[in-house]
């Protein structure tokens, strides 16, 4: 795999230039089509934003940048990433990365209401606060909702069919909800 790294680097450094020549270019996008996997690794947007905000949050700290990193990826697993389709994974990639940019907020709040802030500044943070805040519960609200339209409903002619030829896992749970309704009631 280091070789494979130090070739794709060989082939950035020679295309990382302002008039790059055209066979180190056609060289690059070979690479690209037999390494896909390179591809999603630099060319994902979400991850390039999501490094960014740990470097710029956590320069001096590498251990907090790979934390960071390694939990934000464990997030995505939970939230489904793998088994997920590709809207999903759009939106799970944007509710890791309103959560990492309203953890962000939250701690830089907490360091500057440490000191002497001006009324205009305390406002600026708590704006800024409330704003990620509102974008991470909106990006998670978005996640449920296409998770909840992207169930398949039984159709009418199904819950028919149940309900006519019903198995013995079908009248299991049938008690079991009629139980659960008597319960509420």
């Amino acid at each position: 795999m280091t070789q494979l790294n130090d070739e794709f680097f060989e082939i950035v450094k020679a295309t990382h230039k302002e008039k790059p020549r055209q066979d180190d270019i056609v060289k690059l996008k070979q690479f690209l089509v037999e390494h896909p996997d390179y591809c999603s690794r630099f060319g994902n947007l979400a991850v390039q934003v999501e490094m960014h905000i740990c470097e710029n949050a956590f320069r001096h700290s590498q251990v907090s940048v790979v934390s960071l990193d390694k939990y934000c990826q464990k997030m995505r697993t939970d939230l489904g990433f793998n088994e997920a389709s590709a809207l999903e994974r759009s939106l799970i990639e944007h509710v890791v990365l309103c959560w990492l940019r309203l953890y962000t907020a939250e701690l830089r709040y907490e360091m500057n209401m440490q000191t002497t802030l001006s009324l205009a500044q305390g406002e600026y943070w708590e704006k800024k606060l409330g704003y990620n805040q509102k974008r991470y519960l909106r990006s998670v609200e978005t996640l449920a909702r296409v998770r909840r339209l992207m169930q398949k409903a039984p159709t009418p002619v199904m819950n028919t069919l149940i309900m006519q030829n019903p198995s013995p896992a079908t009248n299991d749970l049938l008690q079991a909800f009629s139980q659960g309704l008597s319960k509420e009631a």
